[in-house]
């Protein structure tokens, strides 16, 4: 078995973060978000790793020497979606798991993939948040997605693709456009080839697309937030909710209450 790793967006909603340091390299229990990852595949005996990186790739290089992965470099992060970091490691979609970068890992997913199927897994969607919701046939395959679904079950950024699917999605993968998703690709392929989806009843994967989401699941404290948004890992208590920080050499405001994060840059 294979994985494939995407690390290369820059993470707009993980903004001011963002700025400073990829989210896929964000320290969580002393070690980077993406080398759980990496040290969870390798439980499994995965061991053909593959990361797709783009923006703040050099800061990845380092994986290489300490876990044998590899890399494969995105020239168009900038101005294009995720489908075209997929066209530069399709290779590599055999028996493949294909991860974000942004995820972690809290269960045990893997003995729960039918190697026989293409298929994306999914969890409840949870109260209040709006998702990608599955569409799905009495047999669990996919006939459509709702983008803004508040039930249900939600894609997740993971999946498991075999090797007589990667032909069919690289021609695909032709058609789209530069906003496109891989995810999108998938989908209208899903009008005529069986891709399913593995429903996970337990939470065995956390995404953290957002500041927000690391609130919400309690990976840092606010004022760890604060100091993770100033470049000089120091921010300033003004108040209960506001901090001030360095942003691109310039002092900044910024606003923590519960989970949701206000950054403006001052005037």
């Amino acid at each position: 078995m294979r994985a494939i790793i995407m690390c290369a967006g820059m993470a707009s909603r993980m903004h001011p973060i963002s700025l400073l340091i990829h989210k896929a390299l964000l320290p969580v229990e002393g070690l980077a978000l993406v080398e759980h990852t990496i040290q969870y595949l390798h439980s499994h005996g995965v061991q053909d790793i593959t990361l797709v990186l783009g923006y703040k790739s050099e800061d990845f290089l380092y994986l290489e020497k300490k876990y044998g992965v590899s890399f494969r470099i995105s020239t168009k992060w900038e101005t294009h979606n995720n489908y075209s970091s997929m066209q530069i490691a399709l290779d590599k979609l055999d028996d493949c798991i294909v991860l974000a970068g942004d995820i972690r890992i809290v269960g045990d997913f893997i003995p729960q993939i039918d190697r026989d199927r293409n298929q994306y897994f999914s969890q409840k969607i949870a109260d209040n948040h709006q998702e990608w919701g599955f569409l799905l046939s009495e047999d669990a395959r996919i006939i459509g997605i709702d983008k803004k679904a508040l039930a249900g079950d939600r894609m997740l950024d993971c999946s498991y693709w075999t090797g007589e699917y990667t032909a069919a999605l690289a021609e695909e993968l032709g058609k789209c456009t530069k906003d496109d998703y891989w995810d999108d690709a998938n989908l209208r392929l899903a009008k005529r080839m069986p891709i399913y989806v593995n429903k996970f009843e337990n939470t065995l994967i956390e995404e953290y697309d957002s500041v927000e989401d690391l609130l919400h699941y309690k990976i840092f404290t606010h004022a760890e937030i604060a100091n993770l948004c100033s470049e000089d890992g120091k921010a300033k208590a003004l108040d209960e909710n506001n901090y001030e920080i360095i942003v691109l050499g310039k002092s900044e405001k910024i606003t923590i209450i519960n989970d949701t994060v206000i950054f403006e840059n001052n005037k």
